[in-house]
C-alpha cells in the first residue's frame, strides 16, 4: 500500500469515527506531542487536546458530521482536505471570551460577521447565516 494511500485510509478513518461519535477513538490517532489548535492562539497537545476541540463542537453543533469531498497528498506527510460540514447549531461555541450562538442549520443565506477579542486586534470572520 502507498504512503497516499495509507494516509487517505487514516484520513477517513478519523472523520468517520468523528461522524459515529467515536471520539476517544479518533483522539487515539494523535501522538502525544500533536499540537491542537482549539481556537485562535490556544493549544492543547495530542489525544486529550483533541477531545477538548471535538467536545466542544459537538456540544455547540450535536448532529455535525463532515464529508469528504477531496484529499489532495502535499507531501509525503503532508494532505490537505477539504470538508462539506452540516450540522444545527444549537448550543454554545465558546471561543476563549466569545461565545457564538445562532440555532440555525446549515444551508441558510450566509451573512459575514467579524468578531473581535476583546484584548487582542485579532479579528474572528464568518458568517451568521440568515433565513432566506
Amino acid at each position: 500500500m502507498s504512503n497516499d494511500s495509507m494516509t487517505t485510509s487514516l484520513i477517513r478513518q478519523y472523520y468517520g469515527w468523528f461522524n459515529e461519535r467515536r471520539l476517544s477513538d479518533a483522539a487515539g490517532l494523535f501522538a502525544d506531542d500533536a499540537d491542537v489548535e482549539l481556537i485562535p492562539g490556544e493549544r492543547a497537545q495530542g489525544g486529550s487536546g483533541y477531545l477538548r476541540f471535538a467536545h466542544a463542537w459537538v456540544s455547540a453543533f450535536p448532529d455535525a458530521t463532515f464529508a469528504i469531498q477531496q484529499i489532495e497528498h502535499r507531501t509525503e506527510t503532508l494532505a490537505e482536505v477539504y470538508l462539506l460540514a452540516t450540522g444545527t447549531h444549537q448550543g454554545t461555541l465558546a471561543f476563549g471570551v466569545l461565545s457564538i450562538q445562532t440555532g440555525r442549520r446549515e444551508g441558510d443565506v450566509a451573512r459575514p460577521r467579524t468578531a473581535r477579542h476583546p484584548k487582542r486586534q485579532d479579528r474572528i470572520v464568518g458568517t451568521d447565516r440568515r433565513p432566506q
